[in-house]
């Protein structure tokens, strides 16, 4: 089947000129040759795809089949072996462990997927006591005022650049440590709050930190230094970042002016997208065209897209870095008649021109990008003036690291990228992103949010 998508871009020359065809679109004016798997368009540079075969692909293809409501028929069981076998490698270490995720979140869903035997490591490693760790803070979310003595927790990003592991327990383990000290550099006393990680830290790998912050009793300006501790070993002060900041009576509360928040939380999952995917359509209706051009971000094999309500049109498209979550995604809509359109691309560099949708959509998958504010002023480009970027179901709160829930730490150790982040820090993400919300609603721990260009049409 042809695949003919609105607006997409070769990945090499940005052209439009492109030759659909059943497997692969071709670039007319570049000659950059974009595989199509399964109904698939795979839209990166530089991708490796080859086929694997594995014992448990027969028995995994009809669980997947029940899991998403799809006929046990041998075409239809084939079709899934396939893309059960069919593995590709990207270039990005982040992107990679994303594109791996389906078969999991399928079994977290409660649904029993036969999984492949991974050989197990050797655990007894020694640890390297001498070799010196190396990290730098990738991005912090800390406010730049405090009440006196009023203990937070606000966001760090931390990633390991050095050549062994940052470990978040036993011998030599790292711990964030914080230093107050006043604007000359003299001493402050305050309580010796330590964070641990929530993971060992591989080298090249970083994670989102919601670390414990005490700050001083007396009122003034101070210099807030956040460093690692090696425990019984070093100070690794090489890579501390310091923050010019102040402790008064005057600081922002806890919710940003005009944010709707409810004290009860969502009945559940499924409900809170339920209300998610009203509230879209409810927007989508008030400040997009009659037939609008709508892009979600994340959608995955499940994208709420594919639960508009007939009326919207078909201009309609899915991204996502699973190529198998989009595949079983296309594979449904082929049973359904759904007119959505998948695409397997990286949301930081989209396959479609600036200014192209009228409305961009992201169901609690902001918080899985390891910068959600960059990746907040990319999508900006690609709205049309008086376009809509529309946040639903985002974690509301901190995962404190000494307590991370089982489900949370085992995504983290897989390579998922996981953080939850408080409502100041979700404003402070949209400034950064040039973003301003114009309709909020949270209902206590999930985020629903309207953003819109923070300044005039035009005036950029």
């Amino acid at each position: 089947m042809s695949i003919s998508i609105s607006g997409l871009l070769c990945t090499v020359c940005r052209s439009d000129r492109l030759n659909h065809g059943s497997d692969t679109l071709t670039c007319r004016t570049c000659g950059q040759d974009h595989p199509v798997l399964g109904g698939v368009p795979v839209m990166f540079n530089a991708v490796a795809v080859n086929s694997e075969a594995g014992a448990e692909d027969d028995l995994a293809s009809r669980q997947v089949a029940g899991a998403f409501d799809l006929p046990d028929d041998p075409l239809t069981l084939l079709r899934i072996r396939t893309m059960l076998r069919m593995k590709v490698r990207f270039g990005n270490l982040l992107v990679q462990a994303e594109s791996q995720q389906f078969l999991h979140r399928v079994r977290n869903s409660g649904h029993e997927v036969e999984a492949a035997r991974v050989p197990r490591g050797d655990t007894n490693t020694v640890r390297d006591m001498v070799a010196v760790p190396r990290y730098r803070w990738t991005k912090d979310y800390l406010p730049r005022r405090f009440l006196p003595s009023v203990p937070i927790l606000a966001n760090i990003r931390l990633e390991n650049v050095g050549a062994v592991p940052l470990y978040r327990s036993g011998e030599g383990c790292a711990q964030v440590a914080l230093r107050w000290q006043h604007r000359d550099g003299a001493s402050v006393p305050a309580p010796d709050m330590r964070t641990p990680l929530p993971i060992d830290l591989a080298p090249g790998c970083a994670v989102t930190i919601a670390i414990h912050i005490a700050p001083p009793e007396r009122t003034g300006a101070y210099l807030l230094t956040a460093t690692l501790v090696q425990e019984n070993v070093r100070w690794l002060d090489e890579g501390a970042l310091t923050l010019a900041v102040k402790v008064s009576g005057d600081v922002p509360g806890p919710v940003p002016e005009g944010w709707l928040v409810r004290p009860d939380p969502p009945a559940s999952y499924d409900a809170d997208h339920d209300l998610g995917c009203a509230l879209l359509q409810d927007w989508l209706r008030r400040h997009a065209s009659p037939r609008p051009r709508v892009l979600e971000v994340g959608g995955n094999a499940a994208p709420m897209l594919a639960r508009l309500s007939e009326g919207f049109g078909t201009d309609l498209v899915n991204a996502d870095v699973d190529l198998l979550g989009l595949q079983i995604a296309r594979l449904r809509d082929l049973q359904r008649g759904a007119g959505l359109h998948h695409v397997c691309a990286d949301a930081f560099d989209l396959p479609f021109p600036s200014g192209h949708f009228d409305a961009i959509v992201i169901f609690a998958s902001l918080h899985h990008f390891p910068e959600p504010d960059a990746l907040l002023e990319r999508l900006r480009h690609r709205l049309r003036p008086g376009g809509f970027i529309g946040l639903f179901c985002e974690p509301v709160g901190h995962v404190w690291p000494g307590a991370v829930h089982p489900a949370f730490l085992t995504e983290l150790e897989r390579g998922v990228n996981e953080q939850s982040f408080s409502l100041r820090e979700y404003e402070l993400m949209f400034r950064r992103a040039d973003l301003k919300a114009a309709e909020v609603e949270v209902d206590m721990n999930s985020l629903k949010a309207r953003l819109v260009h923070a300044q005039p049409d035009g005036a950029r």
